[in-house]
């Protein structure tokens, strides 16, 4: 294979554009649509107080999901009481599917 040549600044402002902010937001939405539809409902809490958001770093966009109730990790990872829902897992596999 022959080697690659990335226009090094076209790539750094596609991060830092528009473009790209709208693409991870979009797939933050994305993620908080699917966390809701599955997450376990007893008030509904969990699955409907999660914040999908765009951040600029350094390094350009990033998208960020993230539920907000504290014991979501424990619904997430399971406990002795509780069994896991691995939602996580399913969306990491979803978002490197294309989703």
């Amino acid at each position: 294979m022959g080697d690659i040549d990335l226009d090094q600044q076209f790539v750094n402002e596609w991060l830092n554009g528009p473009e790209c902010e709208r693409i991870l937001g979009d797939v933050a939405d994305e993620v908080a649509d699917y966390w809701a539809a599955h997450a376990r409902r007893r008030t509904g809490n969990m699955a409907t107080n999660t914040i999908a958001t765009t951040v600029m770093t350094a390094s350009g966009w990033n998208g960020y999901f993230e539920v907000l109730p504290y014991y979501a990790k424990f619904q997430e990872r399971g406990t002795h009481d509780v069994e896991a829902m691995h939602l996580i897992e399913e969306i990491v596999a979803l978002i490197e599917g294309g989703l």
